[in-house]
């Protein structure tokens, strides 16, 4: 009897190991990737929800506000005036991240003979989910909203 020797039996081969990594770093890559986008976009919803709060609650406590609070107030000579981050935080607490930047502004611009009766309030909330150089992760929120005067104030 003549015995014949198999080539391919004698175990792994450097040709197995080369395939058997290059899928391994194939499928770690696509999950890893998975898991950063999870983690990512469950981020980006948390603090989406954060800043809408923050700018709805914001909105409600100017609506509490007298119309000629000195939160609320605009200078003789000018036609709006700005809210720093720093003023907005003296009246609500949110968290460090958010930058708010609340604009009032006169609804009558142009005519200053006619009764300062709205203003227009402007709230704008920005923030960065990851802290890079890159321009994506800059997201902001912003809701225009009027300030009527009323009758009794």
């Amino acid at each position: 009897m003549i015995k014949k020797i198999l080539k391919g039996n004698k175990g792994i081969s450097i040709m197995d190991v080369g395939v058997a990594l290059t899928l391994f770093a194939i499928f770690a890559g696509l999950v890893g990737n998975l898991y950063y986008q999870i983690a990512y976009n469950r981020a980006r919803i948390r603090y989406d929800g954060i800043a809408v709060y923050s700018i709805v609650r914001l909105a409600e406590y100017i609506d509490e506000l007298p119309y000629d609070d000195n939160f609320l107030k605009i200078g003789t000579n000018e036609t709006s005036v700005t809210r720093t981050n720093e003023e907005v935080k003296s009246h609500l607490n949110y968290p460090d991240y958010l930058n708010i930047t609340v604009t009032i502004s006169k609804y009558t611009k142009e005519n200053e003979e006619v009764e300062d009766l709205i203003k227009i309030i402007n709230i704008e909330v920005k923030y960065k989910i990851l802290e890079t150089e890159s321009s994506n992760n800059d997201f902001s929120f912003s809701i225009k909203k009027l300030k009527i005067k009323e009758a009794n104030e």
